[in-house]
């Protein structure tokens, strides 16, 4: 079981069924799949939290990983916080990946990236609910860029 906390301008797209999945850092305990993910906005704050949406379950967790020359990596895989950030150091200074299995990672192309920006709650301003993903990624990039090290490694915690 998860507790999740998310800044107010995700709530209507979680509210929505819009946002369905959250990128985080990686636990020392990561989200089980099946077990309850408790979403709130305004944990640590004075005024008490709002718990979203009733507790969903989740339904998967994959490892992504976010390189500073802006290639994504999803992985099917749960790695530790060593094992994804080893291997982000790997992919970040390679130029081709003969040695790796395709079933452990896919990078994204310019659209799943887009796509995945959108889905994660960075849209077009005026356009929250139109499914317009261009330029997403670039939004998402950047708060990454200015919010954690890079290259990132997280989890990606889905829930329905």
């Amino acid at each position: 079981m998860g507790s999740y906390n998310f800044q107010e301008r995700f709530v209507p797209f979680i509210q929505d069924g819009t946002k369905t999945h959250t990128i985080r850092g990686i636990r020392k305990h990561p989200q089980k799949i099946g077990a309850l993910m408790h979403l709130f906005s305004g944990l640590r704050r004075i005024k008490p939290a709002l718990r979203i949406i009733p507790a969903p379950a989740c339904t998967d967790v994959k490892t992504i990983l976010i390189l500073q020359d802006e290639r994504v990596c999803l992985i099917d895989a749960i790695l530790n916080k060593d094992e994804a950030e080893d291997l982000a150091i790997v992919l970040a200074n390679a130029k081709e990946l003969k040695n790796f299995p395709s079933f452990i990672h896919r990078f994204l192309n310019d659209d799943e990236k887009d796509k995945l920006a959108w889905a994660d709650g960075f849209r077009n301003e005026n356009k929250g609910y139109e499914k317009n993903t261009v330029f997403c990624f670039v939004k998402m990039f950047n708060w990454f860029a200015e919010n954690h090290d890079l290259p990132f490694a997280g989890h990606i915690n889905y829930w329905k």
